[in-house]
C-alpha cells in the first residue's frame, strides 16, 4: 500500500492558471477550484502511477521481491530508509550503504548492493516500509502537457458536476485519457 507521508507542498497549477484557461470570472467557486485541482491531480498521479510535485511517501509491503528489484512510483528524488520487521518482530532500519537506488529509471528501482541480500524479515503483512521522496520537484518542474491534463480534468468536472446520468453523459475527455496513458507506459518522463 502506498501512503502520502508528506503531501506536495503546492499544487501544479494555481488557482489563477486554472481560471484563466477555464475563463472563469469572480471569486464565488474558488474553493470548489482548488479543491478539483488537487482532486485531479491526485487521479492523475493514480492513474498514471506518477508523482508531479515533491511529496514523501511511504510503501508497504508483505515481501521483498524475488527478483530483486524493488519498483517505486516516481520519478524518485532519494530513498529516505527502508525498515522492517525481524525474525524476531524488532523494527530494523536496513543500512543504505546495504543497497542501492535507481532515481535515473522511472519508476525508481531499489535492489541490494552488490554482493549483498535482501535482509531476512518476519514473514507478516506490510512487514516492510519503504520511506521515499518523490515528485519532479516544484510546480514549475512539472511537465507542461500534465499540467494541462490537469486543467482539462477540471474544466470538465466543473461544467460537469454530477455522475453521468441517462440523458446526457461525459466521459473523462480523452486527451486527459491518453497523456495518462503516455506516463503510464513510460513514454514521456
Amino acid at each position: 500500500m502506498l501512503t502520502v507521508v508528506t503531501p506536495p507542498a503546492t499544487e501544479p497549477i494555481t488557482l489563477a492558471e486554472m481560471k484563466l484557461h477555464s475563463r472563469i470570472d469572480g471569486n464565488d467557486d474558488d474553493a470548489l477550484i482548488n479543491t478539483l485541482i488537487t482532486a485531479a491531480r491526485q487521479q492523475l498521479e493514480q492513474m498514471a502511477s506518477h508523482k508531479m510535485v515533491t511529496q514523501t511517501l511511504a510503501l508497504s509491503i508483505d515481501d521483498f521481491p524475488d527478483s530483486g528489484i524493488l519498483y517505486l512510483e516516481g520519478p524518485v528524488q532519494s530513498v529516505s530508509s527502508i525498515q522492517y520487521y525481524d525474525l524476531d518482530g524488532e523494527l530494523q532500519t536496513w543500512n543504505n550503504e546495504l543497497y542501492q537506488v535507481d532515481i535515473t529509471s522511472n519508476p525508481g528501482r531499489v535492489m541490494p548492493a552488490y554482493d549483498e541480500d535482501w535482509p531476512d524479515y518476519l514473514d507478516d503483512y506490510n512487514s516492510i516500509v519503504v520511506t521515499y521522496v518523490a515528485g519532479y520537484g516544484n510546480a514549475a518542474a512539472v511537465p507542461a502537457i500534465l499540467k494541462q491534463a490537469i486543467k482539462m480534468l477540471v474544466g470538465h468536472w466543473y461544467n460537469q458536476r454530477e455522475t453521468v446520468g441517462e440523458v446526457q453523459g461525459y466521459e473523462v475527455p480523452y486527451a486527459v485519457d491518453n497523456i495518462v496513458k503516455m506516463f503510464s507506459r513510460g513514454i514521456v518522463n
